[in-house]
């Protein structure tokens, strides 16, 4: 704090809401207050320059001309970034990028925006999150499921239809999307996440 010319400013806390002053900050204990619980502090710039130059890793990596060819067969792209760590591909709103890539430089992020998916053999392997998100385009192919194929297809398990339609397809149950499959010549890839896949053999 002295090397950013800033001290600690303490902050009105109402009691009924049951966070803890520990004297430089707030702890929000998770058996007092609802949510996982977290830390906060406040400190205010009182000398100094008026702004602070952070120093930290590289700006993100932006997917190239070529890259977003292939993310706009999936994606809607209009309104957002698509950032590369490593093959996998990030949609970011534009409007949070600068706040983003703040956060990619301070902090260890395990997640940030929405996954899109890898970029492999030419191709973007779409990912589960953005199945899940409001980001697929227009022209995907969805397929419905009856109710017993959206419970096997939760439960992870092998897929059969009837379909002259190839490829990756998001498969839907009322026209709520569930996820990804890739239909073959001779089977059907069921690429529901195993660690949300229902367990249970019958529902």
């Amino acid at each position: 704090t002295k090397e950013l010319g800033a001290h600690y400013l303490p902050l009105t806390i109402d009691p009924d809401w049951n966070i803890t002053d520990t004297g430089s900050g707030y702890r929000f204990w998770p058996d007092k207050v609802k949510g996982e619980g977290f830390f906060l502090s406040c400190f205010q710039k009182k000398e100094g320059d008026t702004e602070t130059s952070i120093r930290g890793k590289s700006k993100p990596e932006l997917a190239g001309k070529k890259e977003m060819e292939l993310i706009a067969h999936w994606v809607k792209t209009g309104q957002h970034q698509f950032i590369k760590y490593e093959q996998t591909v990030y949609a970011w709103p534009e409007a949070l990028t600068d706040d983003f890539s703040l956060l990619l430089k301070q902090l260890r992020v395990i997640y940030s925006g929405t996954q899109a998916g890898e970029l492999m053999r030419d191709k973007l392997v779409p990912d589960h999150a953005l199945a899940m998100s409001t980001l697929v385009v227009d022209s995907a192919i969805r397929t419905g499921l009856t109710y017993e194929q959206a419970i096997r297809y939760l439960q992870r398990k092998e897929l059969e239809w009837e379909d002259e339609k190839k490829g990756w397809q998001l498969v839907t149950y009322e026209d709520q999307p569930l996820g990804w499959v890739n239909v073959l010549a001779n089977r059907v890839n069921n690429y529901y996440p195993k660690e949300l896949r229902i367990l249970k053999d019958s529902v």
